[in-house]
């Protein structure tokens, strides 16, 4: 791995300790303790951990958080953080937190581009997997959406003890339903191909060498014209961002596996056309065309 393209352990580690968790920063077991997880998590291909005390809390079983921390008021931050590192079953708990806590937003969805695509012939008995589903509040508005019958749907999270929310819509409308976790899309890979991915916040909590190994692990899980539906970008410094759809309202983009390669096309006019073929295989017959007219050429570095 270039080391360019990752964070640095002993810098974020300083940070960490001058801010956050400055509550532990004389106990060298607690600092060793910190430190192994950090690498563990750039190991992962994952950015620096979300250290702010309150998020780590509610990270926690409640049944075992004192109740002064429940309501947790900046003046028991200090208290707080040597609690989480000195109380064996908080600590256990903690090291989960660290390492898959990401303190990302859920949002619903709200671009009726997807909906036109997934609604099309081309998409009909889909194999849809859904990485870093959370609590599946996105996938669950974006399907409700959908009439194409749905073949499959597979849900994963690097974490295990966030619990991703069942509907009942789930049962009658897709034979086959899992949740696979703990799941880390940058090291793992599942074996079977699916017509939709959604990638679209994992992307932005990845480094750019854990990025890279991700996208190839996409790869083996697609065919041939199957859809990423993504959410980042790498930018200069090697860490994603958001980027939005041209109206700059959407943080969305679509890459299609064409020939073993993820293109990336201008979402709108694909998928305008997508919406308007009559079958599969009237789909797949269309692509290479589709890709030369809607292919965007590779970005410059911001």
């Amino acid at each position: 791995m270039d080391e360019s393209d990752v964070w640095d352990v002993e810098e974020i580690l300083k940070r960490i300790l001058k801010t956050d968790m400055k509550a532990i920063a004389d106990n060298k077991a607690h600092v060793e303790f910190l430190k192994s997880i950090l690498q563990k998590r750039l190991e992962m291909g994952m950015e620096p951990p979300i250290t702010a005390v309150p998020i780590l809390i509610r990270q926690l079983p409640e049944e075992i958080v004192p109740e002064r921390f429940k309501s947790l008021k900046y003046e028991d931050f200090h208290d707080a953080v040597k609690w989480m590192f000195e109380d064996e079953e908080a600590r256990k708990h903690l090291e989960k937190a660290l390492l898959h806590t990401t303190g990302a937003t859920e949002y619903t969805h709200d671009n009726p581009y997807l909906e036109h695509l997934l609604n099309s012939a081309a998409f009909e008995n889909m194999r849809i997997l859904d990485i870093g589903t959370a609590t599946g509040v996105y996938t669950k508005s974006l399907l409700e959406e959908v009439k194409n019958p749905i073949k499959s749907l597979v849900r994963t999270n690097l974490a295990e003890n966030i619990k991703i929310t069942q509907h009942p819509w789930q049962k009658d409308k897709i034979p086959d339903y899992r949740e696979i976790k703990p799941f880390n899309i940058v090291t793992d890979v599942l074996p079977e191909k699916f017509d939709i991915v959604i990638f679209k916040d994992v992307s932005k909590f990845l480094h750019k060498e854990g990025l890279k190994r991700a996208m190839e692990n996409i790869k083996k899980m697609t065919d041939h014209g199957s859809i990423v539906i993504y959410g980042g970008e790498i930018e200069a410094s090697g860490h994603a961002r958001y980027v939005g759809f041209s109206d700059g309202k959407s943080a969305i983009r679509i890459l299609v596996n064409h020939n073993g390669k993820l293109v990336e096309v201008d979402p709108e006019r694909f998928i305008k056309e997508v919406a308007k073929v009559k079958s599969r295989e009237e789909y797949l017959q269309k692509l290479p065309s589709l890709i030369a007219k809607h292919k965007i050429r590779k970005r410059k570095p911001k």
